[in-house]
């Protein structure tokens, strides 16, 4: 665990005109914001200060994107398969984690497919299950113990009428 001694004495080993900062993340601790000020003066003596502040956040978490483009557009008639990229954490086994689509508030719903035992983190949606000229806007949710991460994201569905039979389309 760093301490603040350690980066303490890191940041007075610096050259006062150091422009440029490397932090080592070891001199760091989670959950702990901290602010970087700066002082420039300039050659006709004209100084200015400002500030940034960050945070250092556990890592344990998976980091979630949902290839494609959104919103997602489909048709009735069609079966939806979302598969997410899912980057885990050296220290977590992809085991440990529980994943769980879900609506926003006030989003229309269907019913939600259970877990695949193939995948706990595929949504597939067979054809026919949504309803026409509806948007329906989800989230899938990871959890890692009492850390998780989300990502929004919304299919848009259209009806098979506005659907272009393939034969018209050029390769």
């Amino acid at each position: 665990m760093p301490t603040g001694a350690a980066l303490a004495d890191f940041l007075s080993s610096l050259a006062p005109a150091t422009s440029i900062l490397n932090l080592s993340p070891s001199l760091l601790s989670v959950d702990v914001t901290y602010v970087v000020t700066v002082n420039v003066t300039n050659f006709l003596g004209y100084s200015s200060t400002a500030s940034a502040s960050f945070e250092v956040v556990n890592a344990n978490i998976p980091i979630i994107t949902l290839p494609g483009v959104q919103p997602l557009t489909v048709y009735v008639s069609e079966a939806v398969v979302l598969r997410p990229s899912i980057y885990f954490p050296s220290c977590v086994q992809p085991d440990q984690m529980n994943f769980v689509w879900s609506f926003v508030s006030g989003s229309p719903t269907f019913n939600l497919p259970a877990a695949s035992d193939f995948s706990k983190y595929v949504l597939a949606v067979p054809p026919f299950t949504f309803s026409p000229y509806t948007a329906y806007n989800m989230t899938l949710t990871a959890y890692v113990g009492t850390f998780s991460t989300s990502i929004p994201f919304e299919i848009v569905v259209l009806p098979d009428d506005l659907q272009v039979p393939k034969h018209y389309m050029s390769d």
